[in-house]
């Protein structure tokens, strides 16, 4: 009998959901039965990307970012987010039951693990960069106790912390990388993506913007990228991150979809001269995967998505905006003369490597 794993998907923004599909399909490929939990438009693009898989749906979360400060929005979604974990770690428990689960992998849902089985925590940050050392030491501290309950930590990064840097760093055995986790790198062949590359003219869009995150930082940004997409000479697309159709709609010069599905996403951005979006890990792996020019746009109120994109500033692929400081046009300049990188490398053999380990001494 195939040994059945529970993954378990956070959904703030489409993110986890995104770099957990690899992970799914490298499973599913070893002969794993993987069955889904996670909440919201998660939970619909899962279902969407695994149709014949089982699923549950989770508690939500429910965070809003109402601050630039991480630590008043961690205190003011405390409540709702240690009731989120509890309830979770409850259903957790009452699905590993029902269904005879095996083992757990989490992306970034603390609660999800179960005491006796095998449990791996997907995430990229073990500690905090928030420019206060005395918030990055409780941060790290906080973290660190909510992954006591985890045998394994997997860091969705090359071994040399390309992406995650500091964020990442750990001494522990547990702690593993398994490379970048992103399907964009077979959306399109590299025949087509070298032709691409050597024609800019030939997009279908010359600026591609794809949002995702919590509200209402997600709605507030979407209104000024509208707001400034209307006023260039430019073919744009829009794409949303929220609940809807998949259908285009035009709206004077912007392409807009509600939604869209990953092989979209990566014809869309494979047929678009820059990308606009957050400076969030999975669209980071997405980006240097693709080898795509982007303008990176922090959320406020996540110094991760701040440390991550001051990161790729050295990169001349990147341009780097604070969202209240948005000007598209100037990042178009700024990319006009810069041709972009050939697409990053991705190995799946330490993502093999930690399934392979995933049931050892625990079986």
């Amino acid at each position: 009998m195939h040994k059945r794993i529970l993954y378990c998907v956070l959904d703030w923004g489409l993110g986890h959901a995104t770099r957990s599909i690899p992970i799914i399909r490298a499973l599913l490929d070893r002969g794993y039965e993987v069955i889904l939990a996670s909440d919201n438009l998660a939970l619909d693009f899962l279902r969407t990307e695994f149709p014949s898989l089982t699923s549950y749906k989770l508690p939500s979360y429910n965070v809003e970012y109402l601050a630039e400060n991480l630590f008043l929005n961690g205190i003011y979604n405390l409540k709702r987010i240690r009731s989120a974990i509890k309830a979770e770690h409850a259903l957790t428990r009452h699905i590993a039951k029902k269904d005879k689960i095996d083992a757990i992998i989490s992306d970034n849902r603390y609660g999800c693990h179960v005491a006796g089985l095998p449990s791996v925590m997907v995430t990229h940050q073990l500690q905090f960069r928030t420019g206060n050392t005395l918030q990055d030491r409780i941060g790290k501290m906080l973290i660190s106790k909510l992954l006591k309950s985890f045998d394994h930590i997997w860091i969705p990064d090359d071994e040399e912390r390309t992406l995650s840097g500091v964020l990442s760093m750990s001494g522990e055995s547990r702690v593993k990388c398994i490379g970048w986790q992103s399907t964009l790198v077979s959306s399109s062949s590299s025949m087509e993506m070298h032709q691409n590359k050597r024609n800019e003219a030939r997009k279908e869009y010359i600026i591609a913007a794809i949002l995702s995150g919590p509200e209402p930082m997600r709605t507030t940004l979407e209104v000024e990228i509208r707001r400034q997409l209307e006023t260039l000479d430019a073919k744009c697309a829009l794409v949303r991150g929220v609940k809807g159709s998949p259908e285009a709609r035009q709206e004077g010069n912007i392409t807009v979809y509600d939604t869209l599905d990953r092989t979209e996403v990566g014809h869309l951005i494979n047929s678009t001269s820059v990308i606009v979006c957050r400076s969030g890990y999975s669209s980071l792996m997405d980006l240097q995967t693709t080898g795509k020019k982007a303008l990176l746009i922090p959320t406020p109120g996540q110094p991760e998505q701040k440390y991550l994109a001051e990161r790729m500033r050295s990169i001349p692929n990147y341009v780097v905006q604070e969202q209240g400081e948005l000007d598209i046009k100037s990042a178009m300049d700024r990319l006009a003369n810069i041709n972009s990188t050939n697409p990053g490398t991705v190995s799946s053999y330490l993502l093999d490597n930690a399934i392979k380990n995933l049931f050892k001494n625990t079986s």
